[in-house]
């Protein structure tokens, strides 16, 4: 079906911001995925207006790939598509990622117990025990995903018949990431599933007290709240007015730690004093800053946990026994805060800005020589730890500023993207970007190599298509 006519934008784009005008064009073309899309290309490129139209189209280019590979992220797959790289975007809470980085001595767990015959040698009952120790809950239990357990939990509370319906902060309404979904899955989406009714409340930016206030009613309400946020204070206040009026809630802590980690940037409690607050039931992620594999885990007061188990195990809805193996080596190692200080997540976290600088220096003189680079340079900036919810997160990174020679900036970083260990980085209007922050020690030098290697007296010709490489 063809696209209707596009009316004429009103002079060179003269007071008609970019944001509307991206507005209005993926409202005529009815692909609201495009208006995600075409924003963070323009994000990426650092543009702030939309002219010159070079601009305009090098933001369509890569607004149109990023829409390809959410439609359809397997096509083409070849094993390249699947090649472990380095990770230059200083991101680490993004869906591209097929998979969460595990401790190397706990990483080669799976491949063992998939590889041969194993028994079961009550891994579960060690796993409760250090969950229990190392987050203060009464019970736990794990589940595939944290899609699963919400969903699990919103049904299990409708069935024993002490809610009447969910209360949603629209704040909270969030996207949980899934490594089976490119944009993560919508948290009211899950809630729907369940077939349990919902109240959504405020806006998406905050929620008053008030609206607390007329919304959570007394004993059969369940509060659904979420972290990390833009505005903390909205959550508190909506757990103290759930419990003035003994309604029960439900916290998805996606920045969920074991230890405090306001000492090195992030605005996260350890779990044992985030009971504080008072909510039922913590759900929780054993990957991001538990630094494990992909799991969900719920913890709580014995009788809410008890209620989600039975629910669970109806409907055979626990974790693989791979998993909670995994996961239980993984809490033994990050237990102590020296042990958690070496995952890879805690070392890129912990680490300070003048070691970053100082290898970003470093790294940078060696680079001066590369045949492929006209100008490299050394910045720090405040780098975001990933997207949806983690993108207010910030930690600030040394950043390597490289202008190609004789390529574009989008021609560069795919030529990094298609090398035997792929390297991604940001791609800007003019330059890209390889942020040191979620760059390993150990890859420096593997990054140097592979950047002198690259053959700039031949440059593509003009017009020469480039490679559809799809990131992970």
């Amino acid at each position: 079906m063809p696209f209707p006519p596009i009316p004429p934008f009103r002079g060179p784009f003269k007071g008609f911001s970019p944001s509307e005008a991206i507005k209005q064009f993926t409202q005529l073309v009815n692909q609201p995925a495009l208006t995600n899309a075409i924003k963070e290309a323009a994000q990426k490129l650092g543009l702030n207006e939309l002219n010159p139209m070079a601009n305009v189209q090098e933001i369509l280019r890569q607004a149109g790939r990023w829409v390809e590979t959410t439609v359809e992220p397997w096509s083409q797959l070849d094993r390249a598509s699947l090649t472990p790289g380095i990770n230059a975007t200083g991101e680490w809470f993004n869906a591209r990622w097929t998979a969460p980085q595990l401790l190397k001595e706990v990483s080669s767990l799976p491949s063992l117990v998939y590889g041969s015959f194993t028994q079961d040698s009550a891994v579960e009952p060690q796993l409760k025990k250090l969950l229990l120790a190392t987050t203060g809950a009464a019970d736990a239990l794990v589940t595939p995903n944290v899609a699963s357990a919400i969903f699990l939990a919103a049904k299990a509370y409708q069935q024993s018949g002490v809610i009447d319906e969910i209360v949603l902060p629209r704040i909270h309404c969030i996207r949980i990431p899934s490594s089976v979904s490119h944009g993560g899955v919508h948290v009211r989406s899950i809630i729907d599933a369940a077939g349990t009714p919902v109240t959504e409340i405020g806006s998406s930016t905050d929620c008053q007290i008030e609206d607390y206030r007329r919304a959570i009613g007394a004993n059969r309400t369940l509060l659904v709240v979420s972290s990390p946020t833009a505005n903390d204070d909205c959550k508190e206040q909506g757990i103290q007015v759930a419990r003035e009026r003994q309604s029960a809630v439900i916290e998805i802590a996606l920045d969920a730690s074991i230890h405090d980690l306001e000492p090195y940037g992030i605005p996260a409690h350890a779990m044992t004093r985030r009971w504080q607050d008072g909510p039922d039931l913590i759900i929780l992620p054993g990957q991001s800053l538990f630094a494990g594999p992909e799991c969900g885990i719920v913890l709580g007061t014995a009788d809410a946990v008890a209620k989600v188990r039975a629910l669970a195990e109806q409907i055979g809805m626990q974790a693989d026994r791979v998993t909670l193996a995994v996961l239980c080596e993984t809490l033994r190692r990050i237990e102590s805060l020296d042990g958690w200080k070496q995952s890879p997540i805690g070392s890129t976290i912990c680490t300070s800005i003048e070691n970053l600088e100082n290898r970003a220096r470093r790294m940078a003189i060696q680079l001066e020589v590369a045949p492929s680079i006209e100008t490299i340079d050394v910045s720090k900036a405040p780098c975001r730890l990933g997207s949806g919810n983690w993108q207010s997160v910030k930690l600030e990174s040394a950043i390597l500023r490289i202008k190609p020679k004789n390529r574009t900036a989008s021609q560069f970083a795919e030529l990094l993207t298609a090398l035997p260990t792929p390297i991604w980085c940001n791609v800007l209007s003019d330059h890209v970007e390889c942020v040191l922050r979620s760059i390993d020690p150990s890859e420096d030098q593997a990054m140097i190599n592979a950047l002198v290697a690259i053959d700039a007296e031949n440059p593509p010709a003009p017009g020469t298509p480039t490679p559809d490489i799809r990131n992970h």
